[in-house]
């Protein structure tokens, strides 16, 4: 059996690999925004010439509303959905409420926010609160302590918390990343050594690219895992997993700190691309270990826009 045999081929979101996620969402209760199958620029020509390996730029920031994250929500809310749950809550940082409200919006579902009064960068609040209100949210609250408060919030109304570390689903989107890369990249070019370099916050996406790697693997589509990086500046909230992950995969978490950023931001601009400090983040990392680990191909992912600009 061919990979290609296992998908829907004329589908070109994450709704492509349906049929492998764990639980598998009937065609009526499928939302998308068209979020997935981002391009992955190769720069490797241009990598030569500046001393670096080949690698590739997987571009999540050019997915609709401007990150990755619509690619989990995407999945949470269509399967929760399809189980009958017609409310929802979600404590975010910004990227994830607006992915949130979009989804909701087009099924006609509720939807309540919870977000920290104090945000890193007012600026980029405002436009994402902006954007947020024109989906009508049920109502947004700012608390000092969002994500317990989202906690007892959904508990007490009996609602589906979509906040990753509360939903066990929350990586399952995120595996068609790595059925894109595999099928776009890997089974077309055969390359042997890779390695992937992803910011790394709730631990959610890169537990769902690892996952969807393991799968590759053990149905001998892939001889062994990519080696992962995550990138992280603060904590990862399931750390135990990405631990699991990045030993399996013989790669390491890497720490970068905002400040340590300026080559990646130089290079990023050669190559004429502005995406968040968590995408920076993920390029410096791998400017940081390319030579120590002998990497020879990488993929570094995007993983969302520049809101402040």
């Amino acid at each position: 059996m061919k990979f290609k045999d296992l998908i829907d081929k004329n589908c070109f979101n994450i709704w492509r690999y349906n049929e492998l996620y764990r639980e598998p969402v009937q065609l009526k209760f499928r939302l998308s925004l068209g979020e997935g199958w981002t391009k992955e620029e190769n720069f490797s020509k241009l990598g030569r010439k500046l001393n670096l390996p080949n690698f590739y730029l997987k571009r999540e920031d050019l997915n609709p509303l401007g990150s990755f994250k619509v690619r989990g929500l995407a999945y949470q809310i269509s399967r929760a959905w399809q189980n009958r749950k017609r409310e929802f809550s979600i404590s975010s940082t910004g990227n994830a409420a607006l992915a949130a409200a979009a989804l909701c919006h087009k099924a006609n579902l509720k939807l309540f926010i919870f977000f920290h009064p104090r945000p890193k960068s007012k600026e980029k609040r405002e436009k994402i609160l902006k954007k947020i209100k024109s989906f009508n949210p049920e109502k947004i609250f700012l608390e000092k302590e969002p994500t317990k408060r989202c906690q007892e919030f959904s508990k007490a109304k009996k609602i589906y918390n979509l906040t990753p570390s509360s939903d066990i689903y929350s990586f399952e989107g995120f595996k068609s990343i790595g059925f894109e890369i595999f099928e776009r990249i890997l089974e077309n070019e055969k390359l042997e050594d890779l390695a992937i370099f992803s910011f790394s916050s709730s631990g959610s996406s890169l537990i769902g690219m690892g996952e969807s790697f393991r799968f590759l693997v053990a149905k001998n589509f892939l001889k062994k895992l990519p080696r992962f990086y995550p990138v992280k500046i603060d904590k990862i909230k399931r750390g135990v997993e990405i631990r699991k992950l990045v030993k399996e995969s013989k790669g390491k978490i890497l720490e970068i700190l905002p400040k340590e950023t300026k080559r990646a931001q130089d290079f990023l601009s050669c190559f004429k691309i502005k995406t968040s400090i968590e995408g920076i983040c993920a390029f410096e990392g791998f400017l940081q270990v390319y030579k120590v680990k002998e990497i020879k191909n990488a993929i570094i992912i995007l993983s969302g826009k520049k809101w402040d600009n």
